[in-house]
């Protein structure tokens, strides 16, 4: 029993084999902990890769790409094989294998899930712009660009100078035309007064008068001098049947009674007829100055009008503005910048551009001394009363010839009343009849200050024959039909960029901002309506005034070849001095919007060089062979850059309009020219219809030139040649990259391309589900995986990650 005891304490405590226990233990967990960082380092590895090979796929998505849209416009839109096997294939190839000798032959992943999603379509406005920047900032030939600008830039002080000019000339003329239109009035009333008056006693008094001396025998009275003479033999021969009849007569015999009876009753007839025209005369009188000063006060304020306009010019040049803006020549030192692009820019001499601006001064000799006011407002007034007391002597003469009939001893009463009202008559006459001194000095007062109205008339007669041979020439382009063919092509553009428009309207962007109607997308039809034109629009300021970045520009609208909005190029509505004017104002914020342009909008710039580059325009020999009735193609594809910067959605349009705005610009700066050759002519309204004159005549010769030969000096004080590619490159640069310009942009690469750039793809999502066999202890790895920690998930002996990646082509 003892034994058996101790046997079993010493196997209790004996120490033999111990040590292969501890040994296996330490070696299970070291096991453990081997294989788990095995997974785990597989498991990173795989993440690695997985990663890598997603974004490799997403890369090699993006390689395939459209080289037809490439190689035309130099932009990338997805295209060639399904994207998603590409996805997959390179996905796939990334990891290599063990049985193709690859780089991770250990990890053997499977991709379990793959898709790609393609998103931001090249119609998207933003996207392509950016694709145009990016393809651009390093091919635009930027110092060309600047030194373009730059050239046009060197006229800009005289044109400030010569819109200013032109403009208070034009506020002066207006004005001064309707201060002489009231002045005519306030003469007319004053003269058709008089007339009138004059009329409704002339055969009553009688005018021209008559002699008062003598008599006439009693009968029927015509007039008062008439009523005045034959009074004494009525008088006689009534007192004479009223004598009683003395013996041996029995019964009195009245032998005037016929010749009594006609005087009396015609003196009662003369004696009403007087009273009721001395009545209407004085009535007249206050009625006709009423009038008259209403006119006259009209003239007056006008005149003032045009004194502060004279006045405030006189303060401008006494302040030194010309310094500031013209003379100084500040477009030379302007936007940093321009110096990159050619250096110094070459300007109109300053002392031209002082004197434009010294024209300004003349402005004052169009306005009339209040004297001359103050005379005509007496004149009206003197007027007035000679007319009330016309009409006082007519009644004074009816009071007397009718106190005749019956009477005795009013024959030197009613020669009294005759010869006052005769006289008085004769004098009003003299003065304010037909030929009446007062109205006849007066009109000749007018002829004095309008001097040169004549001349002037003339020669602004000349300018509108000159402004209606440019609409027939301009008409000539526009109203060109093209083939069917050719106008089913610009429809088809047109509804191209109307789609694109609706499009990026519906994604928010800028364009579908601008507007909600069809007319403000800037596409027209062909006989619809257009919100969007050259120049012109009208005109506006600055930089709105040419498209407030959206097309608006120099010429007034070519809605006339098929658009219709706002200001017709050659719409024949309207003068050439309105014309002028609106090319004046045009062309000044044209090149202030310039100013800023150069250094300030680079997506203008780039977007000018980049259609400029990439897009059809059409020649001027074309144009000139169109106007001689030669066979000329107007397809849309010879004429994109014209149908980007108009929108006309018909075959002639977009060119009628370039050479419209082609027109205003050149009809501004030969306006300006005309400003200085013709400051000899002395008056202001004459100098300014003589600048229009040859502006016109100018410019037309300036488009001829530029289709004969597709060069035109840009002023004959500037040594600088144009051509038509240099005034699309600057209308591009002023309204080019608006909304509705980036929906035709795109609408004509789709009509040369075919493809839907609302669904041509430039950006890539990629997401790939990829899985990999775990080698030990899935379980654990399970469990450990619900920490959140494997940033995957465990699925029988597969650990399973997915990934995504973009990449797009800007």
């Amino acid at each position: 029993m003892r034994e058996s005891g101790e046997a079993v304490h010493s196997f209790v405590h004996s120490y033999t084999g111990s040590v292969s226990v501890y040994f296996i233990t330490v070696t299970a967990a070291f096991v453990l902990l081997t294989a788990l960082l095995i997974d785990f380092s597989r498991i990173a590895a795989f993440r690695k890769q997985a990663e890598l090979a997603v974004q490799s796929g997403a890369r090699s998505v993006l390689s395939s790409f459209d080289p037809v849209v490439y190689d035309r416009y130099g932009l990338f839109v997805r295209g060639g094989e399904d994207g998603r096997e590409l996805f997959r294939t390179a996905a796939e190839g990334h990891w290599g294998g063990r049985e193709n000798g690859g780089a991770f032959p250990y990890l053997d992943a499977d991709w379990t899930e793959t898709d790609v999603t393609e998103s931001r379509p090249l119609g998207d406005h933003e996207v392509f712009r950016r694709q145009v920047l990016e393809e651009m900032k390093y091919k635009a030939p930027i110092d060309l660009a600047l030194e373009l600008a730059g050239r046009f830039r060197g006229v800009s002080p005289a044109l400030k100078e010569a819109a200013d000019t032109v403009d208070l000339l034009e506020k002066m003329r207006k004005a001064y035309d309707r201060r002489e239109a009231a002045l005519d009035q306030a003469l007319e009333i004053q003269g058709k007064a008089g007339e009138r008056e004059l009329t409704l006693l002339r055969e009553l008094a009688p005018y021209p008068p008559v002699s008062l001396g003598g008599s006439l025998p009693a009968g029927e009275v015509r007039h008062a001098a008439d009523a005045a003479m034959r009074y004494a033999d009525y008088v006689a021969k009534r007192l004479e049947d009223e004598m009683p009849p003395g013996p041996p007569a029995k019964v009195r015999v009245r032998k005037y009674t016929a010749v009594i009876a006609a005087y009396e009753s015609s003196a009662r007839s003369l004696a009403s007829a007087l009273s009721e025209a001395g009545g209407r005369v004085r009535a007249d009188a206050e009625q006709a100055y009423g009038k008259a000063a209403e006119a006259l006060r009209r003239a007056r304020a006008e005149n003032e009008e045009m004194r502060r306009l004279a006045a405030e010019a006189a303060s401008a040049e006494g302040s030194g503005e010309l310094s500031d803006q013209g003379a100084s020549g500040a477009v030379g030192q302007g936007a940093p910048g321009m110096a990159a692009g050619g250096g110094d820019v070459e300007k109109v001499d300053a002392g031209k551009v002082r004197t434009i601006a010294d024209i300004r001064l003349t402005a004052r000799q169009l306005v009339l001394p209040e004297a001359f006011f103050a005379t005509c407002e007496t004149e009206l007034a003197l007027q007035r009363d000679r007319g009330a007391s016309l009409g006082a002597e007519a009644v004074n003469a009816s009071s007397a010839v009718s106190g005749a009939p019956s009477s005795t001893g009013m024959e030197g009463a009613l020669r009294q009343a005759a010869g006052r009202l005769q006289a008085a008559l004769n004098g009003f006459a003299e003065a304010y009849g037909p030929n009446g001194s007062v109205i006849g000095a007066r009109r000749a007062s007018f002829r004095e200050h309008r001097a040169q109205d004549g001349e002037r008339k003339s020669l602004e007669k000349e300018a509108d024959a000159e402004w209606s041979g440019w609409n027939r020439l301009l008409g000539g382009i526009g109203n060109a039909q093209g083939t069917p063919e050719e106008r089913e092509a610009f429809r088809k553009a047109d509804r191209l960029s109307r789609e694109n428009a609706e499009f990026n309207r519906n994604l928010g962007t800028e364009s579908g901002n601008e507007s909600g109607t069809e007319s403000e997308t800037g596409t027209g039809t062909e006989s619809g309506t257009r919100t969007e034109s050259g120049f012109g629009g009208g005109v506006e300021s600055g930089a709105e005034s040419f498209g407030g970045r959206e097309g608006r520009g120099l010429a007034s609208g070519a809605e006339s070849f098929g658009s219709g909005e706002e200001k017709g190029l050659a719409s024949g509505t309207e003068s050439a001095a309105e014309e002028r004017d609106r090319a004046m104002e045009g062309s000044n914020g044209m090149l202030d919007a310039l100013e800023g342009a150069v250094t300030g909008l680079r997506d203008s710039l780039y977007f000018s060089e980049y259609v400029h580059g990439r897009l059809s325009r059409y020649s001027p020999a074309q144009v000139k062979q169109l106007l001689g009735g030669g066979e000329a193609e107007l397809a849309l594809t010879s004429q994109e850059a014209e149908y980007v910067l108009y929108g006309f959605a018909n075959p002639s349009g977009n060119i009628a309009a370039a050479y419209g705005e082609i027109f205003a610009f050149r009809l501004a700066v030969r306006t300006m020219e005309g400003l200085v050759e013709c400051r000899g002519m002395g008056h202001p309204l004459l100098i300014l219809a003589a600048a229009l004159l040859y502006g016109l005549r100018a410019a037309v010769q300036d488009i001829h030139s530029l289709l004969e030969r597709d060069s035109v000096p840009l002023s004959k004080y500037l040594n600088v040649e144009t051509n038509y590619a240099d005034y699309l490159r600057l209308f591009y640069l002023l309204h080019g990259d608006s909304p509705n310009g980036l929906s035709r942009s795109i609408a004509v690469m789709e009509y040369r391309t075919g493809l839907d750039f609302s669904q041509a793809y430039t950006y890539v999502s990629a997401e790939g589900t990829a899985s990999l066999r775990l080698w030990f202890f899935p379980g654990l790895m399970k469990a450990i995986g619900r920490t959140g920690r494997l940033g995957g998930t465990v699925k029988g002996n597969r650990y399973e990650a997915a990934y995504t990646a973009d990449s797009s082509y800007q």
